[in-house]
């Protein structure tokens, strides 16, 4: 005796498969929340040091050294400096930063001038001290701010992103599950100094639909045919021994 296969799949030789894609995109500015502090800093320059006796003179690092507005510097480096050879003086270079960390550092050239380190022999001349500056806290977008903002505008994009592409089908069509996937991109980038950022979510879907009626005739003709070859003229007559 003849049986009914128990199923069938039907494959797009049977039933066309209507290729559908879509790109979503929503957009949410969002405040900034994160704080950044930036230590404050000290000014940094060179100080130029002459030394007019014929012996050699050593300059100890941490000596300090007072500008004309009352800023005290201080050297980075222990250097010694030669002996002139007149009328030549021996000279060296030291690095020096600001006492205090602040802008106050910030001295003009030569502000530090003239004979030094309790010696009648020894002449010191800065250059421009600058990057000192008192520490700072401002915000900035944070890693959350972004986050935040992208799954409020993922949940929004799913609830209507299907209704879309049911609009990109006639009626008569069925929609298959659809693939998507998502970019988020900001305005500016985490740890951005910054107040606000505008957060952009894309979602691209890619899907198939196939018509409801042509899988409904496509099926029922397959059963008729089964049904035919188990059953032979019974099928016909509707008789059975």
């Amino acid at each position: 005796m003849k049986t009914f296969s128990k199923s069938k799949t039907f494959t797009s030789q049977d039933i066309p498969i209507i290729p559908i894609s879509a790109v979503f995109t929503a957009v949410k500015t969002v405040t900034a929340t994160g704080y950044y502090t930036r230590p404050a800093t000290a000014a940094r320059g060179v100080i130029t040091f002459y030394n007019a006796s014929t012996a050699a003179q050593t300059i100890s690092a941490g000596t300090i050294l007072t500008a004309s507005n009352g800023v005290s510097v201080i050297t980075d480096a222990t250097k010694t400096i030669a002996g002139a050879q007149p009328p030549t003086e021996g000279s060296t270079v030291i690095p020096a930063h600001s006492v205090t960390n602040d802008a106050a550092g910030n001295i003009a050239a030569d502000a530090i001038s003239g004979t030094c380190c309790n010696s009648l022999t020894l002449f010191a001349y800065n250059s421009q001290f600058t990057g000192g500056a008192a520490a700072t806290s401002y915000k900035v977008i944070s890693l959350s701010d972004i986050a935040t903002a992208a799954a409020e505008l993922k949940t929004g994009l799913d609830k209507t992103e299907r209704g879309e592409l049911l609009k990109k089908i006639s009626p008569d069509d069925t929609l298959l599950p659809e693939h998507c996937t998502t970019e988020t991109t900001s305005s500016r980038p985490t740890g951005a100094q910054a107040e606000q950022a505008t957060v952009t979510e894309r979602e691209t879907c890619n899907g198939a639909a196939y018509n409801t009626h042509q899988l409904e005739s496509a099926g029922s003709d397959y059963l008729i045919a089964q049904a035919r070859e188990a059953l032979g003229t019974m099928y016909n007559t509707g008789r059975r021994d």
